[in-house]
């Protein structure tokens, strides 16, 4: 009796729901929708060709390019030597140490059953290497395990490495 009664009550309610949903529908394609319309508003036109007027003053601090003022001939004062011999202070940008990554492949992982801990496969130099997270082999690091990719430290440098199954 129960479930005849929930059964009744349902049925209502798809009644009405359909019954709202065709009256919509019926409403929209006769015209007489009640609905308002969306309203848009007209674009504007980015109208990049308007005068802008110009703010910036020029100071300039060098001589007159079109000889209009005469300046002073200063080339005489200076001798030859003084100018060769002057203190040139070159600073010569950090050569950065070029790592070869390409003796770290990440070969994929496995799961450890009793510590549930993630495993990664890597060939260090053509060595297989069986690394966890934290672990190091030499001077290589493992730092992050993900299931796609691995991060490694090697001689300070961190690098993301993909996973390369064709090299297995």
């Amino acid at each position: 009796m129960k479930s005849k009664k929930i059964n009744y009550l349902l049925g209502l309610l798809v009644v009405i729901i359909w019954g709202s949903i065709i009256y919509r529908v019926v409403a929209a394609l006769n015209g007489d929708s009640d609905l308002p319309l969306p309203q848009t508003k007209p674009r504007e036109i980015y109208n990049d060709h308007a005068l802008i007027s110009d703010t910036v003053h020029l100071h300039t601090g060098y001589r007159d390019p079109f000889g209009q003022t005469k300046l002073k001939d200063t080339a005489g004062s200076i001798p030859v030597k003084k100018l060769i011999l002057s203190n040139v202070n070159i600073s010569r940008p950090a050569v950065k140490s070029l790592i070869n990554w390409d003796m770290i492949s990440y070969r994929g992982f496995i799961r450890n059953p009793g510590s549930k801990k993630l495993i990664a496969i890597m060939t260090i130099n053509g060595k297989p290497v069986m690394l966890a997270e934290g672990e190091r082999s030499g001077p290589v690091k493992l730092l992050r395990n993900f299931r796609d990719s691995v991060s490694v430290d090697y001689q300070g440098h961190h690098k993301f490495i993909p996973i390369n199954p064709a090299a297995i």
